[in-house]
């Protein structure tokens, strides 16, 4: 696995690693993934590797610094995937016969590159509906963003989670009733995703809500009252309670 180990390594010092497929793996458990997939992406000014890990029913998304990624690469591939393809902006390399430890000889070919240029923009131009740069008073007290509109680096999964609950909701929109609408919230917790949808339904569509964040602990939802008064936001609130 020296080669590979090499390879790997270099890939990421120089950034020229442009996609990457673990498959085939070595042991037969539906806990584990049966495929992973890598990507860079642009967190702010950071770049970072999307690990994919596809489960059966499931597939969890990680943001890893190069460092990490790399290691975990060259771990997966001396010891749980039997194949793996690492793309490149100038050559794409298959990996045969990995996954065996550190001793064994797998084989690695040279290909031409099938991914030449770097993805690693897509999560700067992709135009979300809460935008990274742009400041969101509930995100900027719930500590996901700055007071400058950047996304915190440890918070980038939860904004990432939002933005993806908000598209959601955005395709229900136009089968709404009019006027203004009741919703509650069962179990809200910290009511990242309630905050969310009442930005969305008053501030980004001018709609007239009732929301109602209901939980059972007291100091959840005294926080998150005291929070929803210090935005001003109109027509929100939380109470304790239950289904």
């Amino acid at each position: 696995m020296t080669d590979i180990v090499l390879l790997v390594r270099r890939l990421f010092a120089n950034g020229t690693l442009t996609g990457a497929t673990l498959s085939r793996p070595r042991r037969s458990d539906p806990s584990r993934p049966s495929r992973v997939t890598i990507a860079p992406v642009r967190i702010g000014d950071d770049l970072r590797y999307r690990w994919t890990a596809h489960m059966t029913t499931r597939s969890i998304d990680e943001n890893l610094e190069p460092e990490i990624a790399a290691a975990r690469l060259i771990n997966s591939l001396e010891h749980e995937f039997r194949q793996g393809l690492l793309q490149a902006t100038d050559a794409d390399w298959q990996i045969l016969g990995a996954g065996a430890g550190a001793g064994a000889g797998a084989r690695v070919l040279r290909r031409p590159a099938t991914r030449p240029v770097l993805a690693d923009q897509h999560d700067r131009v992709k135009r979300r509906i809460l935008p990274d740069g742009e400041p969101v008073p509930f995100l900027v007290e719930l500590g996901v963003m700055t007071a400058d509109g950047k996304v915190r680096a440890k918070r980038y999964d939860k904004f990432r989670q939002v933005n993806r609950f908000l598209e959601l909701v955005t395709d229900v929109l136009p089968a709404l009733p009019n006027g203004r609408l009741r919703i509650v919230d069962f179990g809200s917790g910290k009511s990242y995703l309630t905050f969310s949808l009442h930005h969305l339904l008053t501030v980004v569509h001018g709609r007239d809500v009732d929301l109602v964040g209901l939980d059972q602990k007291t100091d959840t939802v005294e926080h998150c009252e005291t929070l929803a008064r210090r935005l001003e936001a109109q027509g929100l609130r939380f109470e304790v309670g239950d289904i």
